[in-house]
C-alpha cells in the first residue's frame, strides 16, 4: 500500500526476486483517482522487458470508467491502443491460421441490442493456397436482414461495387437489374453518367446505352486541344445514321 489519497498504489508483483533486487518483474496494481466516498480508482498491468533492476513499465491500463488503454494509460474510448513509432506502425494484428482458400477473417459492427447480429462486416478472403497469402477485402452492410457484400478490392488492385470480380481498376455494377450511375452534384445542380434503363437519364435512349446528361454545359477535352469519339455521334438527334449527323437547324462557322 501506498499513502492515502488520490494516486494511492496497491500492487502485487510477480517474477522472481534476487537479494537486495528493488523491483519485481512484473506487477498488477491499483491506483486510486478519487478519495471521496467509497474511493474509485483503475487497475493497471506492468512489465520490464530488460534484464536490470528498474521498474515495470504500465502495459494496459483499465480506467475506473471502463475504458482498457494498451500503450496509454488515459485511453479515450471503449479500447485505446497507442504506440509512438517512426514509419509503418502495426497496433492490431488479426489471424486465422487456416491457409484454405476463401477463408476469412472478419471485423463484424453491430448496432443491435441484446446479441450482436452483425449489421456491417469488413472481410479479408484468401484467393488461393500458395504461400504469398493472396487476399481480397470485402465490405458488407446489413440490408433487409441479410448481410451483402457491395465492395470489394481485389488482390489484383481491381475495385468492384456491386461486382466481386472487377475485371478493370474501377467496375461498377448493378447485375442484370438496376441502374448503374454515377451522381455528381455541386449546390443544387446535379450531373450523371451511367448505363441505365430506358429514359431514366436522357430522353429517347434505350436500355443498356451509355447515358450522359449534364445540368450545365458538356466539355470533352483532352490533353491535345482534340475530341475523340468512336461510333455515330448525333448532334440535335437521338438516332444519328451516320459517324456525324446534325439536326435540321445547324451552321457552321469560321472567324
Amino acid at each position: 500500500d501506498n499513502v492515502n489519497g488520490v494516486n494511492a498504489l496497491s500492487e502485487i508483483g510477480l517474477g522472481y526476486r534476487r537479494a537486495g533486487y528493488t523491483y519485481s518483474n512484473a506487477t498488477v496494481g491499483h491506483r486510486t483517482t478519487s478519495w471521496a466516498g467509497y474511493t474509485q480508482g483503475d487497475i493497471y498491468f506492468a512489465t520490464r522487458n530488460v534484464t536490470t533492476d528498474t521498474a515495470p513499465t504500465e502495459r494496459m491500463t483499465i480506467r475506473d470508467n471502463g475504458n482498457v488503454g494498451i500503450g496509454t494509460t488515459g485511453p479515450g474510448a471503449k479500447l485505446h491502443i497507442s504506440k509512438t513509432n517512426a514509419g509503418q506502425t502495426t497496433l492490431l494484428a488479426l489471424q486465422n491460421p487456416n491457409i484454405t482458400t476463401s477463408d476469412t477473417v472478419d471485423i463484424d459492427f453491430s448496432s443491435e441490442t441484446g446479441a450482436p447480429t452483425p449489421t456491417a462486416r469488413i472481410s479479408t478472403i484468401r484467393t488461393n493456397r500458395a504461400s504469398t497469402g493472396d487476399t481480397d477485402m470485402a465490405f458488407l452492410v446489413n440490408r433487409g436482414g441479410t448481410l451483402t457484400e457491395w465492395m470489394r478490392i481485389k488482390d489484383t488492385g481491381n475495385v468492384g461495387i456491386g461486382t466481386t470480380g472487377p475485371g478493370q481498376l474501377l467496375e461498377l455494377s448493378k447485375g442484370a437489374t438496376g441502374n448503374t450511375t454515377i451522381k455528381f452534384t455541386r449546390n443544387s445542380a446535379a450531373s450523371y453518367l451511367g448505363v441505365t434503363d430506358a429514359d431514366n437519364i436522357v430522353t429517347g435512349a434505350a436500355a443498356g446505352d451509355m447515358q450522359m446528361y449534364s445540368a450545365g454545359n458538356l466539355w470533352l477535352w483532352s490533353g491535345g486541344g482534340k475530341t475523340l469519339m468512336t461510333g455515330n455521334v448525333g448532334i440535335g438527334t437521338t438516332a444519328p445514321l451516320s459517324p456525324l449527323q446534325l439536326g435540321a437547324v445547324f451552321a457552321l462557322q469560321q472567324d
